[in-house]
């Protein structure tokens, strides 16, 4: 095995691929790793350098997202999802009863969330999201039809929007999201006895936590641009009838910033890019020592859950303070990869936190060991 990395990694023109969707996981060599994504340089910068280096290649920026768009939905199959539409606020209005609070889902900090059934009889959930007068209407329905444009099997499908101007002055009053309903609660709901839905056991958490990394994986280099600093949350990772994750509430951040002038640059895009990137490692990380610990990992402070996540390197630690469905159902060796991940996921250096190709490499393995686990305990047993 040395040689062939040693071999692999004199290589000039070595390529790393994702091998991740070709179902090849374990942990990458050091020797790779090393050579060719440096220290303070994620894989996701590297692609994303790379498409804005190949951007001027004489081609518009429409005509390479529309291409990549295209080809991604063609790969994911997800043509049969419906197209996105705008809605009139009439509609929203019939949907949820004008808004009525029997309607009324939840509040965030991107505003209220409802609950309606569009006149076709589809079930839906409807954002309201906080709106500035200096918003311009053109630049907004740039902007959400961008972010409609995205598909992906564990994202909340966008079915639509609807832009509520003012009689007075012609500026917008209501921005509305319309996305597809998932009803089987959140992911926050299921990772502990006191919670409301059927606690989730460690196997079916590493099959959400998978689902939730390739989400964002997709929304950082899937599509052209990136969508970064998405708020990972557990009670934004929605589970349908089949314990599926969705990842809900993506990409919103392109909607609260400052659409008045689409055309003032970030004086440093490239910097900016990648400390939200790097706010999302770290907010999947909290994802990741929830589903470990449980939810009440969401009302820690920092220090405090640093110290949780070193506690967990001991066996009398993870007795004390994981959560005891996991616990029981976890093997040690698959517990200890997703540890580890998540010690590198908050590490207070940014450069030392790991890619999301990182992250769902580990995830997989970790799930392959425990299905390992699984399946000798099952064939002893009989």
């Amino acid at each position: 095995m040395d040689s062939f990395v040693t071999t692999l990694s004199r290589l000039q023109s070595l390529k790393v691929l994702s091998l991740v969707s070709l179902g090849i996981w374990g942990p990458l060599p050091d020797k790779i790793h090393r050579k060719y994504f440096p220290r303070g340089i994620s894989e996701q910068h590297l692609l994303h350098k790379s498409v804005q280096d190949n951007s001027t290649a004489g081609f518009s920026s429409e005509i390479l997202t529309n291409a990549r768009y295209i080809s991604e939905a063609a790969k994911l199959g997800t043509q049969g999802l419906p197209a996105c539409r705008s809605f009139t606020i009439e509609e929203l209005n019939e949907a949820t009863n004008n808004f009525d609070n029997s309607a009324f889902l939840g509040e965030g900090s991107y505003g209220k969330l409802f609950k309606g059934r569009l006149e076709s009889g589809i079930q839906v959930a409807i954002r309201c999201l906080p709106t500035s007068r200096k918003y311009s209407i053109r630049n907004l329905k740039l902007r959400l039809d961008m972010l409609a444009k995205i598909r992906h099997p564990h994202l909340v499908c966008i079915l639509g929007h609807c832009i509520e101007v003012r009689q007075d002055d012609g500026s917008v009053n209501r921005v509305f999201l319309v996305y597809e309903y998932i009803p089987n609660g959140n992911f926050r709901s299921r990772l502990s006895e006191n919670c409301s839905g059927e606690i989730l056991t460690w196997p079916e958490r590493l099959a959400v936590l998978i689902g939730v990394c390739k989400a964002v994986h997709f929304l950082h280099t899937g599509v052209i641009p990136g969508f970064f600093h998405n708020r990972l949350k557990t009670n934004n990772i929605m589970l349908n009838e089949h314990r599926m994750a969705k990842l809900g509430d993506y990409g919103l951040s392109i909607i609260s910033e400052d659409t008045s002038n689409s055309g003032v640059k970030r004086e440093d895009n490239k910097s900016w890019q990648m400390t939200s990137l790097e706010d999302d490692v770290y907010g999947f990380g909290l994802i990741l020592l929830e589903s470990m610990l449980g939810p009440t990992v969401a009302t820690k402070k920092e220090a405090t859950l640093r110290d949780e996540l070193a506690s967990l390197s001991s066996q009398d630690g993870r007795a004390r303070i994981m959560n005891p469905v996991v616990l029981a159902t976890c093997s040690q060796e698959s517990i200890s990869i997703v540890i580890s991940i998540t010690n590198k996921c908050i590490c207070p250096e940014l450069w030392s936190r790991p890619s999301f190709e990182d992250i769902l490499w580990n995830l997989q393995y970790a799930a392959q060991v425990q299905a390992n686990v699984d399946s000798e305990q099952r064939f002893s047993s009989v």
